[in-house]
């Protein structure tokens, strides 16, 4: 999302500061700041006119403008916690040899109980410590013959196990284009977390492979409850930081961050995707009831056990190990 090389940022009233540099091209290039909050009524008259007359000179002489005038933009950001923090775990929950565990038919006999050793559970299955445990899974590379969004799926539903939240492998028969249209020729899987409030979270599964890795995978709501929770704000948080101190047009805020995509995010995209992972057609609690399968008259659908068998890639092979083939 690379913006043209001039720059409308923002801040509030009280001083005209002007700053001469040397654009890319040699071109002189003029900044204008006002900043603070005292300013009398003739003297804003001034600098607006001022701006506009330096403005219709830079359009005329070729001099790039730079002018700072609402004193809203990206003060929206709130950048949440993302390190592990020991305060969000229950390291006193009962040990696995007391646990009852989730006797799978097709999976390995110690499926659950390996997950349930390897991560600790959390205190509070909250959209707070959610986030956190997101932001620091990273998962192999996606390939769509032997590692594909329902393997994804699979794993990262067994680590989110592991650490105590209620998961759920949500699927569809058709996938989303980047535009909210319907693409009949590929299923797609991904997560529904239910948080012990109720409230449910949908997560794009293979936004934690190396190649699309947009932490923390949280699909924005239409209601934009957990918006700041959600990939695009983190991913808005992250473009913020890049270009801050750069010469391009940053969005005034988050909502215009959407717009400036290509195509953009707007309210029509964010209401589809929204019923498209908050409302799937199948969802279920594991793997096996995927495999199992359903019938319509006669005839079975099932997915194999080799669309779920994520330990079996190659950078997995720990894990393979750890569990019973």
């Amino acid at each position: 999302m690379e913006l043209p090389k001039s720059q409308i940022c923002i801040t509030s009233f009280t001083a005209l500061n002007l700053i001469f540099s040397i654009g890319n091209m040699g071109a002189p290039k003029i900044s204008i700041f006002f900043s603070g909050s005292i300013m009398d009524k003739n003297f804003k008259i001034i600098s607006v006119l001022f701006s506009i007359f330096l403005i219709l000179y830079g359009y005329m002489g070729g001099i790039g403008i730079f002018i700072n005038l609402d004193p809203t933009i990206n003060k929206d950001i709130n950048e949440l916690p993302t390190s592990y923090n020991d305060s969000i775990f229950d390291y006193g929950a009962p040990n696995s040899k007391f646990k009852n565990y989730y006797k799978s038919v097709y999976l390995p006999e110690n499926y659950y109980k390996i997950a349930d050793e390897t991560y600790p559970d959390v205190k509070n299955k909250d959209i707070d410590s959610l986030y956190v445990v997101l932001m620091n899974i990273k998962l192999p590379n996606y390939n769509r013959n032997d590692y594909d969004c329902s393997d994804v799926s699979a794993q990262l539903d067994w680590i989110l196990e592991g650490h105590g939240f209620k998961t759920y492998l949500a699927s569809s028969p058709y996938s989303l284009d980047k535009y909210g249209n319907i693409n009949n020729n590929s299923g797609h899987m991904w997560l529904i977390v239910q948080l012990d409030s109720g409230e449910k979270v949908a997560i794009e599964s293979t936004y934690f492979t190396q190649h699309s890795f947009h932490p923390p995978g949280i699909i924005l709501r239409k209601d934009m409850k957990y918006k700041k929770y959600s990939y695009l704000y983190r991913d808005y948080i992250g473009y913020i930081k890049k270009y801050s101190n750069s010469n391009y047009i940053l969005p005034n805020n988050f909502e215009g961050y959407l717009l400036s995509y290509k195509p953009p995010i707007d309210e029509n995209y964010i209401n589809k995707c929204d019923y498209y992972y908050y409302h799937p057609k199948f969802i279920h609690d594991t793997p096996d009831e995927y495999i199992e399968g359903y019938y319509d008259g006669n005839v079975r659908y099932y997915m194999p056990l080799s669309e779920f068998d994520w330990w079996s890639d190659d950078y997995n092979g720990y894990f393979k190990n750890q569990l019973d083939g």
